[in-house]
């Protein structure tokens, strides 16, 4: 993959650009200036990470003369990231959890008209954490539901993201949202009276489900980062001498960042008798401790 160079505007579009934002009184950088780089996107295992687009480099040029001609070098604790892992788009890694994410910028061109000096690095981002709920089930750091329907059956509704520069002053990124088409990625679900999703429950940086039985049992279905499922496992006991007794459970939820360790944890309640709380990390083996 290698460290690649960020898509090229034209001269005439870049020059266009740079007179309007001059008007504006927002110009773009200057040959002495030193723009501080912006990190889009969330720190989170599965999400992906770029650099937030604006005109800064407008002037920095390619051989055949068009702009926007710079390198990205993205880093973890302030020390580059292998080369297979750069480019103009970082996919954070299990392996990047607790580190903090930060990002350089090379200008091909230092010094020219629109071109910043050397090489600007972005701020950190905030300790990595384990994969949310809401960075979906495909691999891609997407928001995609999952239903379940009165018959059992699983239903995952895919949704792709599309990066936009934009065409403005400033910042501009967008994403442009569209919806797959909805897929069966399970069926016999109907025998869970609870099915809720810990977000990244064993720490292979994909999103799991977890679901209790009519026994109290709980199973945790590892998903697979392509919509699927790899072989469930039990990780909680059901019966009333258990310890926990999930059976006892009247409702469940997760909780990220109740545990040290960062990773996702389930939390039940029990009966409005007792009225209590108790909260079971995973383990990154796809297990539930006692907190």
């Amino acid at each position: 993959m290698g460290i690649n160079r960020a898509r090229a505007w034209t001269f005439v579009s870049a020059a266009a650009v740079a007179l309007a934002a001059t008007v504006a009184g927002t110009g773009p950088a200057t040959a002495d200036s030193q723009p501080t780089p912006v990190i889009d996107g969330v720190p989170y295992v599965g999400a992906e990470l770029r650099r937030q687009y604006d005109y800064n480099y407008w002037g920095c040029r390619n051989p055949d003369g068009t702009s926007e001609a710079i390198t990205l070098e993205w880093l973890r604790d302030g020390e580059p990231l292998p080369e297979e892992r750069q480019g103009d788009t970082l996919r954070i890694l299990p392996e990047d959890m607790g580190s903090r994410i930060s990002m350089r910028v090379h200008p091909l061109t230092p010094g020219n008209q629109g071109c910043p000096t050397g090489t600007q690095l972005s701020s950190e981002t905030q300790p990595v954490k384990a994969s949310s709920r809401a960075m979906g089930w495909t691999g891609r750091g997407n928001f995609e539901p999952l239903a379940r329907t009165y018959d059992g059956r699983l239903i995952l509704y895919p949704r792709t993201y599309t990066y936009d520069k934009g065409a403005c002053e400033g910042p501009c990124p967008a994403y442009r949202r569209s919806w797959d088409e909805p897929r069966q990625v399970g069926q016999g679900w109907n025998v869970f009276d609870i099915v809720f999703s810990p977000g990244d429950f064993d720490g292979d940086g994909c999103n799991d489900l977890l679901g209790r039985d009519a026994a109290g049992k709980l199973f945790l279905y590892p998903g697979d980062g392509e919509g699927g499922w790899l072989p469930r496992e039990q990780v909680g006991q059901g019966g009333p001498s258990s310890t926990p007794s999930w059976a006892r459970a009247t409702s469940m939820a997760t909780a990220p960042t109740m545990c040290w360790h960062a990773m996702p944890q389930a939390v039940c309640s029990s009966t409005p008798a007792t009225a209590k709380a108790a909260g079971f990390p995973g383990n990154r083996l796809g297990g539930a401790g006692r907190s």
